[in-house]
């Protein structure tokens, strides 16, 4: 089975997990934060964000990164890059799980119409993102 580990906002986490498991990872490690919503950047605070790195550098062998919520692509992107592995919010668990789940054609057609139509606004933060690095700096000659 592979591995992975959560972070989440909410104590109650036993649905997501249920989740994982049927899309075969074994939660390893739970993170919790109390927040009273999530970090515009990073879905939890910064030290949060250090305790996982440090996990993650002690215990190699984690695949995945699940996020017990709803990330905006701009916190998908950065966390991603914080942790330097696949990172899924509650979304794209639901719908990996719809799509190794779905057995008939049409089915597997409207999985895959809702994967694009979920993954549109991070394909454009990441070529936002990939034009924003192209630019040269205030005043650079060009």
């Amino acid at each position: 089975m592979k591995k992975a580990i959560l972070i989440t906002l909410n104590d109650n986490s036993s649905e997501i997990k249920a989740l994982a498991a049927s899309l075969g990872y074994t939660i390893v490690q739970e993170f919790f934060q109390q927040r009273e919503k999530p970090d515009v950047n990073t879905f939890v605070g910064r030290g949060k964000i250090e305790e996982i790195k440090t996990f993650l550098e002690e215990n190699n062998a984690v695949d995945l990164i699940i996020v017990d919520g709803e990330l905006k692509p701009s916190q998908w992107f950065n966390l991603e890059k914080e942790f330097s592995r696949e990172v899924y919010d509650r979304m794209r668990v639901i719908l990996a799980l719809f799509a190794e789940r779905a057995e008939s054609t049409e089915a597997k057609l409207q999985v895959k119409l809702a994967q694009l139509r979920y993954e549109r606004p991070f394909v454009r933060e990441l070529i936002h993102r990939a034009r924003a690095g192209e630019h040269p700096g205030f005043m650079a000659g060009g």
